[in-house]
């Protein structure tokens, strides 16, 4: 499992969640610690990339939920950058497809969001 790495590109913060399954497991919960660290540092557009993530649970879930729910009440986007078809299907069949914003790749976020 790798740690969770926030770097600027320009104005949009990208957090990069690594290699990893979100299940829940403690170094999970710190995504929360980290959207708050980068909404109150007055950041406004975020992009979470998942692109390393092969695999969620519910609990992950709720996680990425619960970050996007921040960034809204900061008037913030938040988007998601997914290349794993199995996360991909997860994320179809919960309906987040549905209130997440979700590119491929990190280019295709970045631009989005400029």
């Amino acid at each position: 499992m790798s740690s969770i790495e926030t770097v600027r590109v320009g104005d949009i913060a990208v957090i990069d969640m690594g290699s990893r399954k979100l299940s829940g497991e403690k170094e999970d919960y710190l995504l929360w610690k980290e959207v708050e660290t980068v909404l109150s540092s007055g950041v406004k557009k975020i992009v979470l990339d998942l692109s390393r993530v092969k695999w969620s649970n519910s609990t992950g879930i709720g996680i990425m939920i619960s970050a996007w729910t921040m960034a809204q009440k900061e008037k913030s986007e938040l988007v998601v950058v997914v290349n794993s078809k199995r996360l991909s299907d997860i994320f179809k069949v919960t309906n987040l497809k549905l209130i997440l914003r979700m590119y491929d790749t990190l280019d295709e976020a970045l631009a989005a969001l400029k």
